[in-house]
């Protein structure tokens, strides 16, 4: 027997940017331990929004005007490309 889809469920589409909330996940735990709960909080806002785009993010551009993106996770995002590490505290 073949089911068929529910076309009145919302789509959420896969995390096609895994690769930055998965990094921005561990920037959360590392800003908790220093104490700074504004900008893991930023973060975590961020992830909400990353986690809901239907296209994969290839350039900072792409996300510039979205809520809670400001200009230092574009920073983020950007060197993310080459090697996140280089922006960890």
């Amino acid at each position: 027997m073949v089911s068929t889809l529910n076309s009145s469920l919302p789509y959420f589409p896969h995390d096609l940017n895994k690769n930055i909330t998965d990094v921005f996940r561990k920037l959360i735990n590392i800003y908790r331990g220093l104490g700074d709960d504004r900008r893991s909080f930023s973060y975590y806002k961020a992830i909400g929004v990353i986690e809901k785009l239907s296209f994969k993010i290839e350039s900072a551009d792409q996300v510039k005007d979205l809520p809670t993106i400001g200009k230092s996770m574009q920073d983020h995002i950007s060197v993310h490309k080459f090697n996140i590490w280089h922006v960890l505290p």
